[in-house]
């Protein structure tokens, strides 16, 4: 039975309420500063007993799920920008059904969400997938508080497994989310479906056609490399909608049954501090930090510098390299607002360190006239050939053997050597071996933006 049962791991969230950790280029589901393993890896490890999964992300993240994956997948389906839950979950239907026929069963779950307990979410499985023959089966999460940052199931009172769903209801106040536990026939939504491929995509057809008809051109269109399919341009026409209320909330035919394993979204840091290890003050404490008088907080530091703290309580402080957050713990939901309104949007997209397809590089410092940046480059790999109009740059290496085009010459660089690169100089980092090279690279000039570029080969084909 598990085994025809075709998992599909959404992986295009953002997860901009664990800012500064989380970015939109290093998002939660991928960032192991926030989890290791990854919550993707826990995600792919947690559907290991069933069929290979179908990955749908961003096109953005490629590089991060192609670096994370640890198991054999079916395909990963990339989108050319976010449109919420309802497409991404309709462009697997149809690819499903594709391969595996009309009657297929897919498992639909986020990527950034913890679920422990493994024997216990297979046997939850188990237990709605029979029901989803016939109906779109949804898994609920009995509450253990009145939580004001989760949609609520209201179900029909039953002793049976699968339970009749009454209605969807949005993110409630505190009073209203009160009345629900009292009531006992609500559960949290935790965004987890066992679906009938053919059946919705009838019900995308019939009452969602806005999200049915540019899904299909994406995928009709699009461009297969492998085991990836680009989905075309088409897809951005789609409604950006969640399957909640695009489907869910329009139809009958939804079953609910309840998560057996401890569940957790990781949607903000109150709920990691609740997720993990914690010490005798309650305190979830990462990174060189020294404190006094400190309870029930969460306070990470991914620098190197010493981070103090004395007399907080319930408070959340995180410092990056580029960023510090402090914020009162009960209120980490609503760090959405900062990022939302930050003067800086690419302190929202990007942190210091970014990944690219070939390694990382990791902003040191930087001012007007310079910026040093450490660069990994990962065995095998090698970044574009490439000039700059505005810059010049200095390299010297710090681990491992480079291998160098600068102009005319072409030869290696070892741990403690250097070259100097011209501006308006054809050159290229490469590294040949099966260790990684670390760089340090020293940019001087009147503009360091990183489009002051020109490629003339690119591995990935990039502009």
């Amino acid at each position: 039975m598990q085994k025809n049962i075709v998992p599909v791991i959404l992986s295009g969230g953002f997860g901009t309420r664990l800012w500064p950790i989380s970015r939109q280029s290093t998002p939660k589901q991928f960032n192991k500063n926030i989890l290791s393993p990854s919550l993707f890896q826990r995600a792919n490890d947690l559907v290991s007993n069933f069929a290979s999964p179908i990955i749908v992300a961003n096109k953005e993240h490629i590089f991060l799920i192609e670096d994370d994956i640890s198991q054999n997948y079916d395909t990963i389906i990339l989108e050319p920008s976010s449109r919420n839950t309802a497409p991404a979950i309709l462009a697997a239907a149809l690819l499903i059904k594709e391969k595996y026929g009309p009657e297929t069963i897919m498992l639909v779950l986020p990527s950034d969400h913890l679920i422990p307990e493994k024997a216990k979410f297979i046997e939850t499985v188990e237990n709605g997938v029979l029901e989803a023959r016939e109906n779109i089966v949804t898994l609920g999460v009995k509450p253990t508080k009145a939580e004001t940052g989760y949609g609520y199931i209201e179900t029909q009172t039953s002793n049976n497994k699968v339970l009749n769903v009454l209605s969807f209801k949005e993110k409630p106040d505190t009073n209203t989310a009160e009345s629900f536990i009292k009531k006992g026939n609500f559960y949290w939504n935790c965004g987890i479906f066992l679906i009938n491929v053919e059946q919705y995509i009838t019900l995308c057809k019939n009452i969602a056609y806005g999200i049915y008809k540019p899904v299909f051109d994406a995928l009709q269109k699009s461009t297969i490399e492998g085991k990836k399919i680009f989905l075309s341009d088409d897809f951005a026409n789609s409604e950006n909608n969640s399957i909640d209320y695009a489907i869910l909330e329009k139809t009958q035919n939804v079953r609910m049954v309840e998560m057996l394993s401890k569940w957790n979204d990781v949607g903000s840091f109150e709920s990691l501090h609740y997720a993990v290890d914690k010490n005798k003050d309650n305190n979830v404490i990462k990174g060189n930090i020294h404190s006094i008088n400190t309870k029930n907080c969460f306070i990470q530091n991914n620098t190197n510098h010493l981070l103090t703290t004395y007399g907080l309580d319930s408070i959340t402080v995180i410092q990056t390299q580029d960023a510090t957050l402090v914020a009162p713990i009960q209120h980490s939901q609503e760090i959405k607002k900062i990022v939302d309104t930050l003067p800086d949007q690419n302190k929202k997209i990007f942190s210091s360190t970014v990944h690219r397809p070939w390694g990382t590089y990791e902003v040191l410092d930087e001012c007007k006239s310079f910026k040093v940046k450490k660069i990994v480059v990962h065995p095998n790999k090698s970044l574009s050939l490439q000039s700059h109009e505005h810059r010049s740059e200095h390299w010297v290496v710090v681990t491992g053997t480079a291998t160098v085009i600068n102009g005319e010459k072409t030869f290696q660089l070892t741990t403690g050597e250097s070259t100097f690169i011209s501006k308006q100089t054809k050159h290229r980092l490469t590294n040949n071996t099966d260790q990684i090279v670390e760089i340090v690279e020293v940019q001087v000039g009147d503009y360091l933006g990183e489009d002051d570029i020109v490629r003339y080969h690119d591995d990935w084909n990039r502009k």
